[in-house]
């Protein structure tokens, strides 16, 4: 699967290691953009506060479209609902515009509601990270395509072998 369908193509399925590859470097590009769009608020805990600026709060969006990309193909491997991923994809999108303008109040005691609310997705998160970096996809085809494990295994496990190259 090339890049432009990785990141940017909502069907088929990919395995966990392309999951994991994706999203590493998705974090990765993130971290790295958000370092160039308000770098003094890695520093100071005073500009941190103020929450992100335009730069940021665009870059975190333009991400989340190859985020939930790749997301959707992992949720297709494991045969569960689409609408989970775009219904996630939709919760961060409010997340970051209310944090963008200031709707979500940073207190240096967080009260109990906004503990519950980090909490709650806290949890959400982890169970995807376990779901889709550690959970094994449907095996052999399902509605969304072919295995993308069986292209690198035969159905018992072993390494495939191009029969062209094994014969003498």
């Amino acid at each position: 699967m090339g890049w432009k369908r990785l990141y940017f193509g909502f069907d088929g399925r990919i395995g966990r290691r392309q999951w994991w590859l994706a999203m590493l470097s998705l974090v990765a590009a993130s971290l790295v953009l958000s370092f160039l769009a308000n770098p003094l608020a890695w520093f100071s805990e005073t500009i941190a506060r103020k929450g992100p600026n335009l730069a940021e709060t665009l870059f975190s969006i333009a991400l989340l479209i190859p985020e939930t990309a790749v997301t959707v193909k992992r949720f297709n491997d494991r045969d569960w609902p689409q609408w989970l991923p775009y219904g996630y994809a939709l919760v961060f999108l409010i997340f970051t515009l209310f944090d963008h303008h200031r709707l979500i109040p940073i207190a240096s005691t967080p009260t109990a509601p906004q503990m519950a609310f980090i909490a709650s997705l806290s949890a959400i998160v982890l169970i995807i990270i376990i779901d889709n970096g550690f959970l094994r996809g449907t095996v052999g085809p399902n509605r969304h395509g072919p295995d993308p494990v069986a292209d690198d295994n035969n159905d018992d496990g072993s390494t495939a072998v191009d029969p062209a190259i094994s014969s003498p």
